[in-house]
């Protein structure tokens, strides 16, 4: 198995990924970073859910490059082999706008 590198925009992308699915962490931090301008107990609580959030979004992303440049899986390794190419994007693009017509030439 070769080592598949994963690209550092890849990674950065997920990260801010994964703060914005726990928007229901996030925006209450935000509102206890804003009222705690005026309260101090609200400043330190909002703080401590940014950084929680953080650590978790920055956690599961480090999980996945992992999964992402060991997985053996034979129906990943396609998808990690064009992901981690030069041109990824592109690449990503026509991978599934590929896999796509065959599912629909499927059914």
């Amino acid at each position: 198995m070769k080592k598949r590198r994963y690209s550092s925009s890849l990674f950065w992308s997920g990260f801010f990924l994964n703060i914005l699915k726990r928007f229901y962490i996030t925006i209450p931090a935000v509102i206890l970073l804003i009222i705690g301008i005026w309260f101090k107990l609200c400043l330190y609580i909002g703080i401590a859910l940014a950084v929680f959030v953080l650590v978790i979004s920055l956690i599961e992303q480090l999980n996945i490059k992992k999964t992402f440049e060991t997985s053996n899986n034979p129906n990943f390794e396609e998808f990690a082999d064009t992901a981690s190419s030069e041109n990824w994007k592109e690449d990503v693009i026509d991978f599934v706008k590929e896999k796509t017509k065959e599912t629909n030439k499927n059914e």
